[in-house]
């Protein structure tokens, strides 16, 4: 089994390196935890629950993926018994058997354990398109023991001695003095107590569930606020046969008894549940930049135009217009890196490079739709990065398809797709007097259109991205 999960935890992160969208969080959570007895007599009760960790997930699909992490949690817990009597067979100091029986009244056992779980979650969130979304998370938690405090207490014990004569020795009554008596075992006694670690499962399995909303803050980070619960599938100690008793005759000493674990005698099983709140701080790691297959008919290719400033020649008049080009293309990219103005210099930063060069791999709609598909929705997000961060910049979004179908209909496609991504980043917050659109149908092809690949690049939005300078002589 420990073989299985080192697998496991070795192999899954390289298995989703591949896939659409990493994400890095660091949470923490609280509230409540439960030692589920399987007794029939007594109860339960809620103690502190405290959990901190990080995980990373990993999307295969814009709102599905699989999570890893690990985490450490503190349990806390109560069991409370009232009042409680047994009657069993043991045997004296002289080896003789005998009829033990005894009562007791309020037995509490209070549990503290700390574990290192290792949460493996499949993930759910709606559409990213919306800064606020709602997300699902189901799957296992593996928890490693690390410590754990086990103490309990009775506030009174009746200890009695049944002899083949039925008679009960107890003070006053026998021929044994009181003080033979209590060394001996028998007789009331008060105020009981021991502590000790118990000896618990090497590993327990807990189904785990989480529920809540995620608040996108930036385009690289995000709030998880939503609650959590997780269930012990398997017993948390070692053993307990509930066969056992909370006194054991054989173990006084003197007259001295310490009071046994109910979690290692009368019960069965010790399920431990957790639930409460969490909230976690995520970060947006990016995703691969791999190329999409050229044979899918909805793929759209950008093609990408920078335009920064021209030198204007002296003497200039009031107020002149500054134009340059820097022109990405989809296999070959060609940069002007400075421009010189009077005293402008203007830089196009290589994170932005980077994020138009990973917008050439395309933004996809539906088929024969202007409906953008959600596996663009990350690229589209950091192109609005890019627009919140450089504010002189303006977008010119021009629309094309291949020569495939009626022409009309291909103009009208090329005008409705380069709608949809204005309106997708105007929804995002970019003002819509910064971007401008337009369609060209098939007329104006970048690539044969005789071939699948030369089609595929032909379907595509163009950027042309503008600086607006103007400078005052």
């Amino acid at each position: 089994m420990k073989k299985t999960i080192a697998i496991l935890i070795v192999t899954l992160p390289l298995f989703l390196q591949a896939q659409v969208r990493h994400e890095f969080d660091i949470h923490v959570g609280g509230g409540v935890s439960l030692y589920n007895y399987n007794v029939s007599q007594g109860k339960s009760q809620f103690g502190m629950n405290l959990l901190g960790g990080v995980d990373y997930s990993c999307f295969f699909h814009p709102q599905w993926g699989i999570g890893i992490g690990a985490q450490a949690s503190l349990l806390n817990g109560k069991y409370k018994l009232a009042d409680h009597s047994e009657i069993y067979m043991t045997y004296d100091s002289d080896g003789n058997e005998f009829e033990y029986r005894y009562s007791i009244n309020n037995f509490e056992e209070k549990q503290q354990t700390v574990l290192v779980q290792i949460p493996v979650m499949v993930r759910f969130n709606t559409s990213l398109e919306k800064k606020t979304q709602f997300y699902a998370a189901l799957g296992v938690k593996i928890g490693l023991p690390v410590s754990n405090k086990n103490s309990r207490s009775i506030e009174n014990l009746l200890a009695q001695h049944y002899d083949e004569s039925s008679h009960l020795h107890l003070p006053g009554n026998d021929n044994l003095s009181d003080d033979n008596i209590a060394s001996e075992g028998y007789g009331s006694f008060n105020n009981i107590s021991a502590t000790e670690k118990m000896s618990l499962s090497p590993i327990l399995f807990s189904a785990a569930a989480e529920l809540g909303a995620r608040f996108t803050l930036s385009p690289k980070v995000a709030l998880y606020a939503g609650v959590y619960c997780d269930y012990g599938l398997n017993n948390l100690y070692k053993t307990t046969d509930g066969n056992g008793h909370l006194i054991e005759y054989a173990k006084h000493q003197n007259g001295i008894y310490t009071p046994e674990s109910a979690a290692g005698t009368v019960s069965k099983k010790v399920n431990p549940l957790e639930t409460g709140v969490k909230i976690a701080l995520a970060f947006d790691l990016g995703k691969k930049n791999k190329v999409a297959p050229v044979e899918e008919e909805e793929e759209s290719l950008i093609l990408v135009e920078v335009v920064e400033p021209e030198p204007v020649m002296p003497p200039p008049p009031p107020a002149v217009e500054v134009v340059e080009k820097t022109v990405y293309v989809v296999d070959t990219v060609r940069i002007i890196e400075t421009v010189r103005v009077v005293d402008t210099v203007h830089v196009v930063s290589e994170a932005v490079k980077e994020i138009f060069e990973k917008a050439l791999n395309g933004i996809q709609f539906e088929s024969g739709k202007d409906v953008i598909k959600p596996e663009s929705f990350f690229i589209l997000d950091q192109v609005v990065g890019v627009m919140n961060e450089n504010p002189a910049y303006q977008l010119i979004i021009n629309g094309h398809t291949d020569n495939d179908g009626n022409p009309k209909m291909n103009q009208e496609l090329s005008e409705k797709r380069a709608a949809a991504v204005k309106n997708y980043l105007y929804k995002k917050g970019i003002d819509e007097k910064r971007m401008t659109t337009a369609g060209y149908g098939d007329t104006k092809p970048i690539a044969d259109n005789s071939t699948a690949a030369g089609k595929a690049r032909n379907r595509r939005v163009e950027f042309i991205v503008k600086f607006e300078n103007i400078i005052q002589q």
